[in-house]
């Protein structure tokens, strides 16, 4: 009996551990979107500013 029941807890672990390496997966494209989305067009804003004034001159 009590070797089923570690069992069944070594399969739950598994099952846990497999879902949190999913979910990591599934996480990366809204980091993407929400957060180095964002930093890109604050890192690039300024030279793209300049450069449309440069030209309008």
């Amino acid at each position: 009996m009590s070797d089923l029941a570690e069992d069944m807890r070594r399969i739950q672990l598994l099952r846990v551990e497999e879902k949190v390496g999913k979910l990591a997966a599934k996480m990366s494209v809204p980091l993407i979107l929400l957060i180095m989305f964002p930093i890109v067009i604050l890192i690039l804003a300024p030279g793209v500013m300049q450069v449309e004034f440069n030209v309008g001159q």
